[in-house]
């Protein structure tokens, strides 16, 4: 069990970010299995019933997105597309402070996960030309 809360981007970014990844011949597996942008991932439990949220206002937008390859915590690889999203950071340390939730990294960085798992990191990385946008929100406490 966990607690797991994330954004979800809305069809025209998914859309946009697949058309992107295959003209550049980029694996995007997770991307296309999973889209979102996750808020908060922790093992500790909060029934998601007793979540409050502030009021959030949609869409929420995801700015200067670029592509980037990032270590993981068990040395491996994972492609990503990171973004600027104060909502997203606000949202995080509200969740996480109110909660006491613990997560297993440190710093908090809105991202969509593209590829997990990669072999080498020699791709060449095209530019994200638009902004990315989140319409709604997910929560559970799934396995």
């Amino acid at each position: 069990m966990r607690t797991n809360i994330k954004f979800i981007p809305d069809a025209k970014t998914i859309t946009a970010l697949v058309k992107l990844l295959e003209a550049n011949n980029i694996p995007h597996n997770d991307l296309i299995n999973d889209p979102h942008c996750t808020i908060i991932y922790s093992r500790d439990i909060v029934d998601i019933n007793k979540i409050v949220l502030p009021e959030i206002k949609y869409p929420v937008i995801g700015l200067y997105p670029k592509l980037k390859v990032l270590d993981t915590k068990d040395n491996g690889l994972c492609m990503v597309a990171i973004f600027d999203c104060k909502v997203a950071e606000k949202l995080f340390l509200e969740i996480k402070q109110k909660h006491n939730l613990h997560t297993l990294f440190d710093n908090y960085m809105p991202h969509i996960t593209i590829k997990k798992n990669m072999i080498g990191n020699n791709i060449n990385l095209p530019k994200i030309p638009f902004d990315l946008y989140f319409d709604r929100i997910k929560m559970d406490n799934g396995d």
